[in-house]
């Protein structure tokens, strides 16, 4: 049986109103969705980052072992060449300033691998908090682009303030 204001009024209202639910559904489902999505980015993009972190870790440890294996053998040359020459084993004072020239340089270039280190785990971490704060971005755009439909499939400003009256058709 029908309701008897049907005819008077239409079904337009009434399919307004489930297109409107539709919508609304669609539309949470797809942002849920969305940030499931962008949870499962941010772990993945956080993973990528620590083990990132990690192989600039090791590389720096070996580029300081390496330079202090450099240095070793630089000293052992100059301490050789020293005691070779019938000098001792103290050597002369150019063969303790060359050893102390060497193990300054060994001191200042494992400074700048580990400042090196320091600026590429930064870089990291900036990579990560963008890419966390664009799957935020996403998210928020997914609720405005929400809210966006279901007032446009409400009928927008031109219904905003209009009341349905019997007889009359928006």
């Amino acid at each position: 049986m029908k309701h008897k204001n049907a005819r008077k009024i239409g079904y337009g209202p009434t399919v307004m109103a489930i297109v409107s639910i539709v919508s609304a559904a669609s539309s949470v489902a797809g942002f849920f969705g969305q940030k499931k999505a962008s949870g499962q980015a941010a772990a993945a993009e956080d993973r990528r980052a620590a083990l990132e972190s990690r192989l600039n870790d090791v590389n720096a440890q070996k580029a300081r072992i390496a330079q202090m294996k450099e240095a070793r053998i630089k000293r052992a040359q100059i301490v050789t060449s020293t005691a070779g020459a019938g000098l001792g084993g103290m050597g002369t004072s150019s063969s303790v300033g060359g050893i102390g020239a060497v193990s300054s340089s060994e001191a200042g270039n494992i400074f700048n691998i580990n400042r090196a280190s320091g600026f590429a785990s930064a870089i990291g971490q900036a990579k990560t908090d963008f890419s966390t704060a664009a799957g935020e971005s996403a998210g928020w755009q997914s609720i405005s682009n929400a809210g966006s439909s279901i007032f446009t499939a409400a009928g927008g400003f031109g219904t905003l303030f209009k009341i349905p009256t019997v007889g009359k058709s928006y």
